[in-house]
């Protein structure tokens, strides 16, 4: 049973001293929140709808039109296809990709030889799978499309681009975050892979066909894997969705399928439909229904309270006492700490001590020494019982210490950037988030972890950049299963980014002296630790002080 230690420096009690000695915060007005990734105003229930074209319209006023009504996908984007002639009608492909650009940053050109241009900055695309892409150098491109009159003198788009374009904040108005779910290399947790799908379509079966029929993002491939049999496809190419069941109609190989694969594909089918708010989902062979019950995965969720070291004690902050966790909290105290993961057993955990090494704190026996190595960061803890580890200076040179003290260099990370500033795992162990200097820009990467079936780490897939910092980076981690924060400092200002892993983020300022942060999946979702030892949470558009006097904030990967 865990114990409870009176703080020997009251949290609660030091709240209006806290606040008193912060003299920095700002006091004009509260700190304001952006908008939350998934909650961006994709969330709001809102229709566009756009203008068809007009007699008597220019040939540039029609091709503005085509492209402003992209904003409308109902019908196939019936409102858009009026733009174009007869003839090409069907020809145009919507679904090939979304160029997001600036708003405000679009030029049309005076028509020339029967060809329109529109110059435009893009900032991000979404390509034919949903996957999201940050444009790594914002630049000029242009989009050209060919006009002519009809019999009716009127004129129409005839040769445009396949694929849309989107405004940053209309995109996320006309497309919704969804998650394909992937099972990792253990198979004992589901993976989010994020994909960007038009509102008010047929969501279930877009989410099913590129889930079955289609593979996981380039980055996340070699670090997941699905259960769906190659040979095992959709047979039905709509998935109907009646109260609140999807029917996935399956090729009749699936028939041939033994339990557990087809208790793995209903895990992965649900989870994934899950997000379009589908109930459930019966997986079919003609008109029979598959005798399938989702497997059982591990849970990614962390205590929603905070774990600090203070003067008094290492636990759970609870009221204005420490829960201990048995055994372990002794042995963290036993020293000077700068950093403190704890493992989802609470057994064990990884700590940056004040002298710079890697240490591995066990809830008993003497701590062990995994890296010494000078101008080492915080480590960060895997569900298999691996740390890893590595300095600041060398990316490149990343260690998984396992269980046994059995010390892995990890292949293919980080191998373009000159620094590492953070980085934290995500709690199924699949994905390394870290905050590097590539080309003297600051960038927020992700990259899969490959294992083999032990879980038994082995290299780093290929990155995937999802934000490019205004400023330094402070620190980094994971919110939830698909979100991050990252802070950061621009102009000696504080910032929190908040980033969707495969999608646009938001902005916000930050307490100055900000040092650690420290996430959880449920409210509040982010907390952070200044350097004179005050305690912030994240309470909707603003932080709350909840505590002083703490030491180290500590990061957690998940709960016994």
């Amino acid at each position: 049973m865990k114990r409870r230690r009176r703080l020997s420096v009251g949290i609660l009690a030091l709240v209006t001293v806290a606040l008193t000695a912060c003299a920095g915060l700002p006091t004009a007005g509260p700190v304001n929140a952006g908008l939350p990734p998934g909650e961006a105003a994709g969330s709001l229930d809102v229709d566009f709808l756009p203008e068809r074209p007009v007699p008597g319209a220019t040939a540039e006023q029609i091709v503005e039109g085509f492209v402003e009504a992209a904003t409308s996908p109902a019908g196939n984007f019936e409102i858009a296809r009026s733009f174009l002639a007869p003839s090409v009608r069907d020809e145009w492909d919507p679904s090939a990709g979304v160029t997001i650009d600036q708003p405000r940053s679009r030029s049309f050109s005076p028509v020339v030889s029967g060809t329109v241009t529109l110059t435009l900055t893009p900032t991000a695309d979404v390509d034919d799978t949903g996957a999201y892409h940050v444009t790594e150098t914002p630049s000029a491109a242009t989009r050209s499309y060919a006009v002519a009159k009809q019999g009716n003198g009127e004129y129409r788009v005839v040769s445009a681009p396949d694929g849309i374009v989107l405004d940053a904040e209309t995109f996320k108005v006309v497309y919704n975050p969804f998650t394909l779910m992937y099972f990792d290399a253990t198979w004992h947790f589901l993976v989010p892979d994020v994909r960007w799908l038009p509102a008010r379509t047929n969501i279930a079966t877009n989410i099913t066909s590129k889930l079955i029929d289609g593979e996981p993002s380039p980055w996340l491939a070699a670090a997941v894997k699905s259960a769906f049999p190659q040979d095992v496809g959709l047979r039905s190419k709509t998935v109907p969705v009646t109260g609140g069941v999807a029917q996935v109609e399956l090729d009749p190989s699936a028939l041939g399928l033994d339990e557990l694969t087809l208790n793995r594909m209903q895990a992965q089918l649900q989870a994934s439909l899950a997000s379009a708010g589908v109930g459930s989902v019966d997986m079919m062979v003609g008109p029979n229904v598959l005798a399938a019950t989702a497997v059982a995965t591990s849970s990614t969720k962390v205590d929603a309270r905070a774990l600090v070291q203070t003067a008094g004690g290492f636990g759970f902050v609870s009221g204005d006492e420490l829960e201990l966790i048995p055994g372990l909290s002794q042995q963290i105290v036993k020293r000077g700490n700068r950093a403190i993961e704890v493992a989802r057993s609470q057994q064990f955990a990884a700590v940056l001590s004040d002298d710079g090494q890697v240490l591995r704190v066990a809830a008993e026996g003497d701590p062990l020494s995994l890296d010494a190595r000078p101008g080492l960061i915080p480590p960060t803890v895997d569900p298999w019982g691996g740390i890893w580890s590595v300095p600041r200076d060398a990316p490149a040179a990343l260690l998984a210490t396992m269980p046994g003290a059995a010390t892995i260099a990890i292949g293919g990370a980080w191998i373009d950037a000159a620094q590492i500033t953070a980085m934290q795992l995500s709690r199924d162990g699949t994905r390394l988030a870290a905050i590097v200097t590539v080309g003297g820009q600051t960038w927020v990467e992700v990259a899969g972890v490959v294992r083999d079936a032990d879980g038994v780490p082995s290299a780093l897939g290929e990155s995937l950049k999802i934000a490019r910092l205004a400023g330094d980076g402070v620190d980094i981690v994971w919110l939830d299963d698909t979100s991050i924060a990252v802070s950061m400092t621009e102009d000696a200002e504080p910032w929190i980014d908040t980033q969707l892993v495969g999608g646009p983020g938001a902005r916000r300022d930050a307490p100055p002296g900000t040092l650690a942060l420290a996430g959880a999946n449920s409210l509040p979702t982010l907390r952070l630790l200044t350097a004179d030892g005050v305690l912030f949470v994240q309470r909707a558009s603003t932080w709350q002080v909840a505590g002083a006097g703490v030491l180290v904030l500590a990061t957690q990967q998940g709960i016994p």
